[in-house]
C-alpha cells in the first residue's frame, strides 16, 4: 500500500542518491522532506503507544516546534 510517507521517504531517499546538491533550493527541499519524515514518524510512535489525549497532545505541539526549530538551526548553518 503506498501512502504519503511511502512517497516522501522514496523522494527523499532518491534525491540523496542522485546526488542533486547543485542549488540550495535543493537542500532546502531535502531538509524539508527528512524533517517531515522525522516528524511523522515520531507522531506516529506517540499514537501508538500512548493513550492519553492530554499529554499525546502536548507531545505532538513539541515534536512540532522542536522540528521548526531544528530545521531554522540546520537553514542558517549551511545556507
Amino acid at each position: 500500500m503506498i501512502t504519503l510517507k511511502w512517497i516522501f521517504m522514496h523522494l527523499i531517499v532518491s534525491l540523496v542518491f542522485t546526488g542533486i546538491f547543485i542549488d540550495s533550493e535543493i537542500i532546502c527541499l531535502i531538509l524539508g522532506l527528512a524533517f517531515l519524515h522525522i516528524n511523522s514518524g515520531l507522531t506516529t510512535i506517540l499514537e501508538d503507544y500512548l493513550h492519553l489525549k492530554k499529554i499525546k497532545l502536548i507531545l505532538v505541539f513539541l515534536i512540532r516546534a522542536l522540528s521548526i526549530e531544528l530545521f531554522k538551526l540546520i537553514l542558517e548553518l549551511v545556507l
